[in-house]
């Protein structure tokens, strides 16, 4: 008889969970999946080997070599896998091998116009780390909307702004941007986040009545989109892995009202790309 791991001590193995009580709470919270149905006992017994285990919609995966990539998403591209008119999955962009890339999953969404970094790995512990939303950790855009943002508009964004989040209002909390561009016609902006609401920064201009036009995410935490073509991906270097395992993702915050300067959007043919310095 093949032995069956509870699903609470599978949680603290894979480092989502710290302990019963940790692994108790996404159980009851209906977060967790095996086969595609809910487990709510932490007593449930599962086979990781047999049986697929979703804790947020990310597959549960142990014995694997852990893995960390960033892909430049492009635009009409998805990030989910639910579709059934033809468009492209970005899980299809990047040629690994089918074992490792089962276990592998996108680290939050893009929607389907937006295009930029987007991180994949098959550490579960990590893309908790990074999607609570005590995370705080930074994640940072370049936008064209559409007219010219006011000194209030620019303020309201600072203090935060209310957007609507499952049919309820919310209030944002306070995002750091400047304007790199301005004309009577649109602005470009970088703008910075420490939540990831479903389109919030699309919701967040729209809301002040500027609709975005372009949407780029160029960094999350200490990694950085950089020059990497439109489609094309590579791993993370030592450094940037390291950043994320410590916590040094989580280390920027919003403290103050910092900036980059924004460059246009680039559209390069898809290849795989080498990491820094190489």
């Amino acid at each position: 008889m093949v032995h069956k791991p509870r699903i609470s001590q599978l949680l603290r193995n894979a480092g989502l969970a710290n302990t019963k009580a940790d692994a108790l709470e996404l159980l009851t919270a209906g977060k967790v999946l095996v086969n595609g149905a809910p487990v709510f006992s932490p007593d449930f017994q599962a086979n990781p080997k047999k049986e697929r285990i979703e804790v947020n919609g990310m597959r549960l995966s142990l014995g694997l070599p852990k893995k960390y990539y960033i892909i430049n998403k492009p635009a009409g591209c998805l990030t989910s896998k639910k579709r059934s008119d033809g468009r492209k999955y970005v899980m299809e962009l990047l040629p690994v091998d089918r074992n490792l890339r089962n276990s592998l999953f996108p680290v939050g969404r893009l929607d389907y116009r937006t295009t930029g970094l987007l991180l994949i790995t098959n550490d579960g512990a990590l893309a908790h780390r990074i999607l609570r939303p005590t995370g705080a950790i930074e994640k940072e855009y370049r936008v064209l909307a559409k007219g010219a943002l006011t000194a209030e508009a620019i303020k309201a964004l600072e203090r935060g702004v209310v957007i609507g989040v499952d049919g309820r209002p919310y209030r944002t909390l306070p995002a750091k941007l400047t304007i790199t561009e301005r004309t009577a016609q649109t602005s470009r902006l970088q703008i910075t986040i420490t939540e990831g609401k479903k389109r919030q920064v699309r919701l967040m201009l729209a809301a002040l009545g500027h609709p975005v036009l372009q949407l780029q995410r160029v960094r999350i935490g200490n990694v950085k989109l950089g020059n990497l073509a439109d489609g094309c991906y590579r791993e993370l270097t030592k450094e940037e892995a390291a950043g994320f395992l410590e916590g040094g993702g989580a280390a920027q915050e919003v403290r103050g009202r910092r900036h980059a300067v924004a460059t246009a959007f680039p559209k390069k043919p898809a290849q795989r790309a080498a990491a820094p310095g190489t």
